[in-house]
């Protein structure tokens, strides 16, 4: 896809030495994962297609199939290109190797838009016409189009696939595997205010985040955005141009596909494509659809609205509940809609696009779920009747289980069977257990009109044993607090779209959602249906909810240690649409209730309550068994691991659960391993990341960066009473145990301390360390570059965090310990003094997280970089200091400003100087923001197309029209 790249990037060369720091700083050229996608399963985006040409060597442009013979593209993949030089692939999934399921056809026709305007790239649309027929099956078939009254609001859930370049000027690595990443919608309004007043029309329509991180770019142009409605998938936009890829502030551009529907069919013929009015107010009762050459009779039906609870019935249909009183969901006028069943007889054509579009068998993760690893979630219970999961549950005790009363009308004890243990619903469960029922207690004031009380319990055959896949959750008190935001995380067997069951084999499926306080929740499912014993949770812009089936399984937040049953899942309009999050049961209103049923033996109540800030009123003196780790502004790792006071407000590092006999227990998954949000890294990806041992601590204790080919810089609270004699220092290393082909290590022969660091307030928080003996840069041991003086890290800039630090507060990497990252939002310090305490953050600091939590350095990640991407550079903003908690909401963890030490770091280390880059990404293209220069590299095409061209030698690169990317001098 193609995209204006980068920003101006002002390499600062004034500095003596710096040169050949420059050649070689900051690039990862193993790290190829900057436009946020990942690799798309096999049949998942079925009409997708890739273009090929002669002329380009190769693939340049993407497509999507509208019918058995057309395929929809960007007009400017086009100019100058004939249809004798044009292939389509079709079912192709890599760019390399085989791929089972491919087709390929020639093109004997091409109509490029009469009015498409190459300088603004309005009406930037066309068709190719195959040289013959495609046959549908499960890994080509068409997308339905959006028809033209369709409605995309601001936040809708977007998918981008395709080809190109996974960051600007880099091409996807080999295989090439189809790439996949969701985006939300941006209001034109609000585009052309960051992008340029006029510059979107109404022909256009934007989608990205504005933070960056998320987006097409070169290779991509011509490919589908899609957004699921219902069960089809309906394309929205054809991607078309933007300013860099994945840059903040600057979504991508697609062609707005719904203002095209009169032109499309008017060129097609016969053979339609299928239109599908977009709206997603409407309801999945029906699909509604537009088409003015239909040859078939619609079917008229009248959608009503309805909540739908979360359970799956047996028959796979969906059960409803009446809407709270006096109140529904906007409700949809009569439609035409056509029957998507499918036709037992055949016809000399392809089944009618209508009929069949949008709808992709291989794809199911639109609820936003992934697969859970065994033992995640051991309080998961799966609920059996007639042979059947219908509904979850969680095991709150050894022999009592916590569920949704709408799961059990007309349900006996004898007709249930309640599994532990399971991950999937089919095949062998290595660690499963199953009980019988003897008792079944529903809430007396349940009310099945209103959902008010959804809440039961069940009182199992006979008590189970605990173990690492088997234990209980704890239950939240009811004096807790889940403020808007609460990292939240639900799990459950149920549809993974609606009306779409789970594939085989049934994998338990999790995902995070954050909470949403019930005054907005009203707000959006409509007044006082939301009541006090209810909580909401999910996204604006949709994409991650439970569904049916997942009915009275738990929705949970992390606490220090434990995880805290907040709600259990119960009803909602539709599944992950938006503006519609999910209503679940507040479990901290029913402690006494609970409590009254079970009578001895009682759950681990918890009072979730996590401190925005360290205060005598907030975090009480208290005391813990478990391991304190050291005061709670620092984070590397000490080795506190027996009974320790925790004073506040200096020496804070978590809260215990008392030691009644189901908190020693309760809430804890030793499995489950992800709560910083990190993932692995591959091999090579962060090739300047240090790992810190040291003799004191026993093996790592702190990370830092490379900045040259023998000085490292970390954190000043890494290194009290630390001799240099102690350490050593181990460069291309991606596991802390096992074999790593590409580590070396060095001893450490001088420590240097910035002379005003404060213990107390962590500023300055900054040191070197300079190796014993050079290293010889390669592939998996480079240099970062440093932010220079006049960096400017605007709030919501993405940035990279890297460390083999705790998973949690007071949780270890687990075995092999293989080196995490995660990319986070910086968070100005106006707000983050606003969050953390007035003062807290100095000038000399820097604040990076998500608002609800979830990801987040922790103890272990100290010392290492904080990095954000300027055009082929990588660029160190930040070092691992302090923060409140880990990946808590509202507490933002907080960095060492790079850029304020540039004289200090250049005085200190005297020659050979590391690569100082201004980082200030452009908002807009705009002469001051975009000089004309000159590159050796590739220019490609001009900045508004996103398809790929081979201009690999000296090029002109003028603002604004033909600006590609800045390179270094």
């Amino acid at each position: 896809m193609w995209r204006l790249p980068c920003v101006s990037l002002a390499l600062l060369l004034c500095v003596q030495g710096s040169l050949s720091q420059m050649n070689v700083c900051g690039q990862a050229p193993l790290n190829t994962r900057i436009v946020g996608g990942v690799d798309a399963f096999e049949g998942s985006w079925p009409w997708q297609v890739s273009l090929h040409s002669s002329n380009f060597g190769g693939h340049f442009c993407g497509g999507s199939l509208i019918n058995s013979e057309w395929v929809l593209t960007a007009a400017h993949c086009l100019p100058g290109v004939s249809a004798s030089v044009l292939l389509v692939y079709l079912g192709k999934r890599t760019q390399q190797g085989v791929n089972t399921y491919e087709i390929s056809r020639n093109v004997i026709s091409i109509i490029v838009h009469p009015s498409y305007n190459s300088q603004s790239s309005d009406n930037d649309i066309a068709l190719l016409r195959l040289s013959s027929a495609v046959t549908f099956n499960d890994y080509i078939r068409p997308v339905c189009l959006a028809a033209q009254s369709s409605v995309f609001p601001s936040g809708t859930s977007s998918w981008i696939t395709g080809w190109g370049d996974v960051q600007s000027g880099v091409s996807l690595p080999a295989p090439g595997i189809l790439q996949e990443t969701m985006v939300p919608v941006v209001a034109n309004d609000q585009c052309n205010t960051l992008l340029g007043s006029g510059s979107v029309t109404t022909n256009m329509m934007c989608a990205g985040l504005i933070a960056g991180g998320k987006d097409t770019c070169q290779g991509d142009s011509g490919g589908p955005m899609v957004s699921k409605q219902c069960l089809v998938w309906v394309q929205s936009g054809i991607t078309s141009w933007g300013y860099g890829c994945a840059d903040p502030n600057a979504p991508g551009v697609y062609t707005r596909v719904s203002q095209y529907q009169s032109w499309i069919t008017n060129n097609v013929g016969q053979n339609q494509p299928g239109f599908i009015i977009f709206n997603p107010s409407s309801t999945c009762q029906s699909v509604s659809t537009d088409s003015p050459a239909s040859t078939t009779s619609p079917v008229s039906t009248t959608s009503t609205t309805s909540t739908t609870s979360r359970v799956s019935a047996t028959s796979r249909t969906t059960a409803t509940f009446r809407p709270p009183p006096n109140q529904s969901k906007p409700q949809s006028q009569t439609d035409h809609v056509y029957t998507a069943t499918k036709q037992s007889h055949h016809t000399k054509h392809q089944r009618d696009p209508r009929h069949f579009c949008g709808q992709a068998p291989l794809n199911t993760r639109i609820v936003g779920g992934v697969n859970a690893p065994d033992g995640s979630w051991p309080w998961q219970v799966s609920l059996h009747t007639s042979g059947r999961h219908f509904c979850g549950g969680s095991l709150i005790n050894n022999e009592w289980v916590l569920t949704a009363a709408h799961c059990l009308p007309g349900v006996s004890t004898s007709s249930l069977r309640v599994y532990l243990g399971r991950r999937t619903q089919e095949g062998v469960n290595t660690h499963e257990i199953s009980r019988n029922v003897r008792t079944i207690i529903v809430h007396p004031s349940y009310d099945s009109n209103t959902n008010n009380n959804d809440i039961a319990l069940l009182r199992l055959s006979s008590t189970v044993t605990f173990n690492d896949y088997i234990r209980p959750v704890c239950l939240a008190a009811q004096s807790s607090v889940f403020s808007s935001g609460t990292s939240s995380w639900i799990t459950g067997w149920g549809d993974v779209q609606s009306g779409g069951s789970l594939p085989a084999p049934g994998i338990l499926q999790e995902t995070m959602v954050p909470v949403v306080d019930n005054v907005r929740c009203n707000a959006l499912l409509g007044s006082g249906s939301v009541t006090s014993n209810m909580m909401c949770a999910g996204l604006t812009q949709g994409g991650k909810d439970t569904c049916q089936g997942d009915s009275g399984g738990p929705m949970v937040s992390r606490q220090c240690s434990v995880w805290v049953q907040s709600g259990i899942t119960s009803w909602g309009y539709g599944c992950a649409d938006p503006n519609s999050p999910g209503v679940y049961t507040r479990v901290s209103r029913y402690q006494s209730w609970i409590t009254n049923r079970i009578g001895q033996n009682l759950p681990g109540y918890v009072t979730f309550n996590p401190p925005t800030s360290c205060s005598s009123a907030s975090l009480t003196s208290t005391s813990c068994r478990g391991r304190c780790n050291e005061k709670y502004n620092s984070r590397f790792r000490c080795n506190c691991n027996t009974n320790c006071s925790i004073n506040c407000c200096k020496d804070y590092r978590q809260r215990c659960a008392s030691s009644l006999s189901q908190l020693n227990v309760c809430g804890q998954a030793p499995l489950n391993t992800r709560i910083v949000g990190g993932v692995n890294a591959p091999d090579g990806s962060w090739p300047w990341q240090v790992s810190l041992h040291s003799t004191l601590y026993g093996g790592h204790f702190c990370g830092g960066s490379l900045i040259n080919n023998e000085w490292v810089l970390t954190a000043a609270h890494c290194l009290p009473d630390v001799s240099a004699s102690s350490l050593r220092v181990y460069l291309g290393r991606r596991t802390q145990e096992g074999v790593n082909a590409n580590e070396i290590s060095r001893n450490v022969r001088t420590i240097i301390v910035h002379s005003a660091y404060d213990s107390i307030t962590n500023d300055n928080d900054i040191a070197l360390l300079r190796l014993s003996s050079t290293v010889t840069f390669n592939d998996y041991i480079r240099p970062v570059c440093l932010a220079a003086q006049s960096s400017v890290f605007s709030s919501g800039t993405s940035s990279w965090i890297t460390g083999w630090g705790d998973v949690h507060a007071g949780e270890s990497l687990p075995a092999p310990g293989i080196l995490q990252e995660t990319m986070v939002p910086v968070v100005d310090n106006v707000r983050c003094n606003a969050l953390l305490g007035s003062g807290s953050v100095t000038s000399n600091m820097m604040c990076a997280g998500l608002t609800q939590g979830g990801k987040d350095t922790c103890q272990g990640d100290s010392g290492g970089p904080m990095v954000s991407r300027q055009c082929s550079v990588w660029v160190q903003s930040g070092i691992t200091s302090w923060g409140y908690g880990c990946a808590d909401p509202n507490a933002p963890g907080v960095y060492t400003r790079v850029s304020r030490y540039q004289s200090w770091i250049t005085n200190r280390i005297g020659q050979n100087l590391p690569g100082y880059v201004t980082f200030n990404p452009p908002t807009s293209c705009s002469s001051a923001s975009l000089t004309s220069t000159s590159c050796v590299g590739r220019c490609n095409e001009k900045y508004n197309s996103r398809f790929r061209c081979n201009c690999n030698t000296n090029c002109s690169i003028n603002c604004c029209k033909d600006y590609r990317q800045r390179c270094a001098m």
